[in-house]
């Protein structure tokens, strides 16, 4: 592998799993030579009913252990684990540094339910000598099943953000049926609130988009990226919470409501 001003080019590697039946958790893992830069994971299953399956990655210094492991994913999210879209590759965009000299990238499955399936993930790694200083990349998942028909529901992030962030990148996951039908908005608040009978109170986070309030879809994947867009997407303010609001104005089916939320650390900003 060649090297190139200061990082080594990109390497791909692969974790997979073989058929899982339903209920088990399995974990696989694989060593790698430090200190390394995480670029990208793509996770996908196959088999059918593919939104339940469940990813955990994680990284540790040893090959088991997983109770000891270091999350690859940020601590604001309301759930460890992220949800696999349908039928098609899932890929979440990371800079998640790791400096040990040696240690295993590790990925835990879980299908709680029947019938078998695989799963596959790719790994977009960058290795170096001398990591440059950055701000925090999180990656937060918002997950909650069967939003009831003709109801809200606001996931609140675990705890609130100690630092001034950026949004990098947000995504929402529509399965199969929901038609347009769930609406998902983003927000940052200085309170846990979660209403349940409208939008929260706090600074809505899709304005950098233009005069969209909400996204909705049907069977896809749908990226925003501030970046895309030259859009300003900066909250200055400590101690805010992430919410996600979801609509679902379907009167006769429940839908799940599944995003992403990738925030970046804003080191030492001003305002």
């Amino acid at each position: 592998m060649r090297q190139q001003h200061g990082l080594m080019l990109p390497e791909l590697m692969q974790l997979n799993f073989g058929a899982i039946s339903a209920a088990p958790s399995l974990v696989n893992s694989l060593e790698v030579a430090g200190p390394v830069v995480v670029r990208r994971i793509t996770f996908r299953a196959q088999g059918g009913n593919q939104n339940v399956m469940q990813f955990r990655p994680t990284w540790n210094v040893t090959p088991r252990g997983y109770e000891t492991d270091t999350p690859l994913l940020g601590p604001f999210g309301t759930t460890t684990y992220l949800h696999s879209p349908v039928s098609r590759a899932f890929t979440l965009r990371f800079e998640h540094v790791v400096t040990a000299p040696r240690f295993h990238f590790r990925l835990a499955v879980q299908n709680p339910t029947a019938p078998l399936k695989r799963a596959f993930s790719s790994w977009l790694i960058e290795r170096a000598r001398d990591m440059p200083r950055q701000g925090t990349i999180t990656v937060n998942p918002f997950f909650e099943d069967a939003l009831a028909a003709s109801t809200r529901v606001t996931l609140v992030s675990s705890t609130c953000i100690p630092y001034a962030f950026a949004i990098d990148e947000i995504v929402i996951i529509f399965g199969a049926g929901a038609q347009g039908n769930v609406r998902v908005s983003f927000w940052a608040e200085d309170n846990d609130g979660a209403p349940t009978s409208a939008e929260p109170d706090g600074r809505p986070l899709l304005g950098g988009f233009g005069s969209v309030r909400w996204i909705a879809g049907d069977n896809t994947v749908i990226r925003l990226r501030p970046s895309d867009l030259q859009a300003d997407m900066i909250v200055p303010e400590r101690g805010m919470f992430l919410k996600v609001h979801a609509h679902n104005t379907d009167a006769s089916a429940a839908h799940d409501v599944n995003a992403v939320v990738t925030l970046r650390q804003l080191v030492d900003y001003e305002g």
